[in-house]
């Protein structure tokens, strides 16, 4: 495949989330995707999955991982962003935080792919 699959594969999910309702998830997903192409910390996440077909649902997985670290109280920065826990999202302002949980916790988000 492409090296820029895994970005693509991002970026479509994002699109997806946010027709459905979920804009908070669509710019996420697009917040994803330039760090995965920048050489960030969710490339580091995502290594070994730059190839992955798109039913894989890696997009979707990643995000469930990173919201069970909210949720668990692993992420507790986290909490304000979410609005399953009370928070309000605002990507500008979160991204930041969800950088340093993501760094924070590499194992746990690449457990849950």
């Amino acid at each position: 495949m492409k090296p820029g699959h895994l970005p693509h594969m991002l970026r479509a999910q994002g699109r997806f989330c946010a027709e459905l309702g979920s804009p908070m998830y669509g710019e996420l997903l697009e917040l994803v995707a330039r760090d995965v192409e920048s050489g960030g910390v969710f490339a580091t996440v995502l290594a070994g999955h730059e190839n992955d077909r798109s039913r894989d649902a890696v997009p979707l997985r990643l995000l469930g991982a990173l919201h069970r670290l909210v949720l668990d109280g692993r992420a507790p920065a986290l909490r304000r962003w979410y609005p399953s826990t009370g928070g309000v999202w605002g990507a500008e302002a979160a991204w930041p935080e969800i950088v340093r949980a993501a760094a924070g916790h590499v194992a746990a988000l690449r457990a849950g792919l």
